[in-house]
């Protein structure tokens, strides 16, 4: 015999299980115009008058709005008199604008609610896809929140497709449905989710003040080094006269982890984590939860070709380039593949190296290999190829100790960081679903 379970009072049973009798359950296409960006690459933007919004900076960005009150410093902007502007992808006060297209199922279908001033203008930009609503039902604080409960990530997950990057179409964003409590609520449930963002973007300020005097502190560390008084001009700028320059090939093992380049099959029951740059923290944290997971068999092709080691270093090759990464071994961690987007450098010398491949000389360098306009990528063979400045071990030692307490600083402010992100999450489970009810006047 089956048992139902009862529905609390003041609830009823729908599609997305127990909500409140007053709560809605709406599909996007219900409540909302849905419309697509215009396809123009970073290459396009620069000088301007129209505010550009890439899916790339929705990937970057924390923040749950996009308000060029004060973000308009950083959006990136094109030239209507050059680029001829889209009616049909300008964006509005109160619209919602989702990342279609991830490399991990973590960010697809990401979101921000945009927020113009009166004279702005905003367009939609490359893998985007923005929502409108057809009437005015929803706050504009609450449609930045709403829309990432892992009840409608589920189903953005669910409908996405692709093998080496994952998208979702607008007619399947149209399916998703979310829930619409009334506009009182809404607007108290906004309240004290923009209360515990507050906090989040404040920590974030102090960790890139940090991150700053870091950035400061590596170009004098890395190119002048500690008590030099005498230096010498190199390829590389000047730097102190004992150094010497040498290829990063020479002084380390720098492994295509998937030479084949094919993309491993989904493996959702038995597969492994296969870790792109993005489930790497800065600090060296593994992000399993947001990882892809594919066949076991892409793990075992790497085992027979390498192993990974505690402070061995992935370096990113297609897509997000650089951005070095330290990696955990399989001993503090359970086994996971690597992505075919990275390289994996091994080396006597990863203590200063990480942080050496952080420093504006090889960003240069970058910078002059990569290819590509709309996917970049570096070669393998130019990776290797990189000029380090490489000071005595002693100094090497002493460099790495100082730069490695200001990671551990900054290390600090991330976990203060991750706790609000983990009250947010909470409260979001719990209000955003119903299952606790906040008062309103």
């Amino acid at each position: 015999m089956i048992v139902l379970n009862e529905v609390r009072e003041g609830y009823k049973m729908t599609v997305l299980n127990e909500i409140p009798v007053d709560w809605e359950v709406k599909r996007i296409e219900e409540v909302f115009i849905i419309s697509g960006g215009m396809s123009l690459s970073r290459s396009q933007t620069g000088e301007g008058d129209v505010f550009y919004l890439h899916y790339g900076d929705i990937h970057k960005k924390s923040q749950s709005i996009f308000d060029l009150n004060k973000d308009s410093e950083w959006v990136p902007l094109i030239n209507s008199k050059e680029i001829k502007i889209k009616e049909n992808a300008t964006l509005e006060s109160g619209d919602v604008v989702f990342a279609d297209a991830s490399e991990d199922y973590a960010d697809i279908g990401k979101n921000v609610v945009v927020k113009l001033r009166e004279k702005d203008k905003f367009i939609a930009g490359l893998h985007t896809i923005f929502i409108r609503e057809k009437d005015s039902k929803l706050d504009l604080i609450y449609k930045a929140y709403c829309f990432k409960t892992e009840m409608v990530k589920k189903q953005i997950k669910v409908l996405a497709t692709g093998s080496t990057v994952l998208g979702i179409s607008k007619p399947n964003l149209g399916k998703v449905t979310f829930l619409l409590p009334p506009i009182k609520e809404q607007k108290k449930i906004a309240e004290i989710l923009s209360t515990v963002d507050t906090q989040i973007e404040q920590t974030e300020q102090l960790i890139e003040k940090t991150k700053k005097l870091k950035k400061g502190l590596m170009q004098q560390l890395l190119t002048k080094g500690i008590g030099h008084s005498e230096l010498k001009g190199s390829e590389l700028g000047e730097i102190p006269i004992e150094w010497g320059i040498v290829e990063l090939g020479e002084i380390s093992s720098v492994i295509d982890p998937q030479p084949d380049h094919r993309a491993p099959k989904i493996d959702l029951e038995d597969g492994v984590p296969y870790l792109g740059i993005g489930n790497i923290s800065d600090g060296g944290a593994l992000d399993f939860k947001n990882a892809r997971s594919v066949e076991r068999a892409a793990l075992e092709k790497q085992q027979e070709r390498f192993t990974i080691e505690d402070g061995d270093i992935v370096f990113g090759k297609i897509a997000s380039l650089g951005n070095p990464k330290k990696l955990t071994s399989f001993i503090k961690s359970r086994p996971y593949a690597i992505s075919d987007k990275l390289v994996l450098i091994k080396s006597e010398f990863k203590s200063i190296l990480y942080y050496i491949l952080k420093s504006s000389y090889v960003e240069k360098q970058i910078d002059f290999h990569k290819n590509g306009s709309t996917r970049l990528t570096l070669g393998i063979q130019d990776i290797r190829k990189f000029k380090i400045a490489l000071p005595s071990i002693e100094e090497q030692k002493k460099i790495a100790e100082i730069l490695s307490t200001v990671d551990a600083e900054i290390d600090n402010y991330e976990q203060e960081k991750a706790k609000y992100e983990e009250l947010k999450k909470g409260l979001m489970q719990q209000l955003l679903t119903g299952k606790i009810r906040v008062k309103v006047d």
